[in-house]
């Protein structure tokens, strides 16, 4: 990823692990990916985050606060688009942004 602390990148991941455990293993990986700046691909033995590395720093932590969200709202059971931001997808999402950013502010 481009312009990447990646220590910082790190502990944003560990805290997001440490607060908000989920159901199942969630692993959070940079990839190439085409078309998107990221995706979650959840299975029976857990999820795995797969974030842009073609992503700044920016983008990069808001893409990992949705689809950490998404794993924690298990929107994997929904099939259209609107019920996978809906109401408590957005609490997660709110809870898990104000968490990285005390992170990146070491505030944590």
């Amino acid at each position: 990823m481009r312009d990447i602390d990646k220590k910082k990148w790190r502990r944003v991941i560990s805290a997001l692990k440490r607060e908000f455990p989920a159901q199942r293993p969630v692993k959070v990986r940079t990839s190439r990916l085409k078309n998107a700046e990221a995706s979650t691909v959840t299975g029976p033995t857990g999820s795995t985050i797969y974030i842009s590395s073609a992503l700044n720093f920016s983008a990069a932590f808001d893409a990992l606060a949705h689809e950490y969200s998404h794993v924690l709202d298990s929107h994997e059971r929904f099939a259209d688009h609107d019920s996978q931001h809906g109401e408590t997808w957005g609490v997660w999402y709110s809870r898990v942004y104000r968490a990285m950013l005390r992170v990146v502010e070491d505030k944590q």
